[in-house]
């Protein structure tokens, strides 16, 4: 970069920068990844909040039907601001279609694991 006339301070504060954002995904995915967490939420409510998210039943959610979801559940004073929750759709639209669908959105919002066992265990059974 500093071949390509970026200062030494802007490349500090860009590598700075990416460095937050990564420690920050980091912590995401292990809070995401927590046993508490996965203790407190069981798979069945993921399913029935993805149905209230998508309640036209069209197989996806765009970002009004989260805006929507947010407004109608949260109505004792938003504790999300609208920026909040675009990020958040935006987090879940991870091939950049302007919709999340329902086996994307499962699969982003749980670990891996979850998915992974039923293929394991199946492969184990067939030896």
């Amino acid at each position: 970069m500093l071949s390509r006339g970026v200062s030494e301070e802007t490349h500090l504060k860009l590598r700075k920068l990416l460095l937050d954002s990564l420690i920050l995904e980091n912590e995401l995915e292990r809070q995401r990844r927590s046993p508490e967490l996965r203790g407190e939420v069981e798979d069945a409510h993921l399913v029935v909040f993805n149905t209230m998210i998508d309640r036209r039943r069209k197989g996806y959610a765009v970002n009004e039907d989260y805006l929507e979801f947010f407004k109608e559940h949260y109505y004792g004073g938003l504790p999300f601001t609208h920026e909040d929750i675009c990020y958040l759709f935006k987090r879940h639209d991870r091939f950049k279609l302007g919709k999340v669908v329902s086996t994307d959105f499962l699969r982003d919002i749980t670990p891996l694991t979850i998915h992974l066992e039923p293929i394991i265990n199946s492969d184990r059974s067939e030896r």
